[in-house]
């Protein structure tokens, strides 16, 4: 037996007081509530969340395909799109003409919606075509004479106020509501 300076410690974990006092804060104790707690046997693939995570996978991946579909056979057929964008650029050129009222660019813009609206519907460059042509085509189109006869009107104002502003003050009051119905008009029958 050997010689003991101190009292022998019961058990010795090999912390300092100091160590010991953080471990204590640290310490995470035992809940005795138990909560809500559910089986570990139960089956993924019953709960209704499987089957919308599912869905939504499927979703997208026909969605994906669709859309695919849809830009194969039209995205890429520019006559489809400058038909199907026809109508939204003519109101962005009748936008363009009520910021310009009362000067030649005024009768530009609204000639340009109704001439770009009839060649994106029938897949014309406008720029080429002159009245008589665009006249020859509309009845072609079934377009009733009686419209032709109004565009032919509408284009003949708006290149005489092009032309010589000065003189055609008066007609501009009530030229954009004219250029917006010729547009529902011509919607209706190219």
């Amino acid at each position: 037996v050997l010689p003991v300076d101190r009292p022998a410690a019961m058990a010795e974990s090999g912390f300092s007081r100091e160590e010991v006092r953080l471990l204590n804060q640290d310490i995470r104790y035992l809940k005795t509530d138990l909560g809500r707690l559910q089986s570990a046997d139960k089956a993924y693939y019953t709960s209704w969340g499987f089957y919308m995570i599912l869905l939504l996978g499927l979703g997208l991946i026909g969605g994906t395909l669709g859309y695919q579909y849809w830009y194969e056979r039209w995205g890429k057929n520019v006559t489809y799109l400058r038909r199907r964008n026809a109508k939204k650029r003519a109101n962005e050129h009748l936008q363009q003409a009520r910021q310009h009222k009362d000067t030649s660019a005024y009768y530009s813009l609204l000639a340009k919606a109704v001439l770009g609206f009839i060649g994106d519907k029938g897949n014309l460059m406008e720029n080429a075509l002159n009245t008589e042509e665009i006249m020859n085509y509309l009845q072609q189109q079934s377009v009733p004479d009686g419209t032709v006869r109004k565009i032919n009107e509408f284009l003949n104002i708006c290149d005489a106020g092009r032309f010589s502003p000065d003189n055609h003050q008066a007609q501009t009051n009530n030229l954009g509501g004219t250029a917006r119905h010729l547009i529902k008009e011509l919607d209706k029958y190219l």
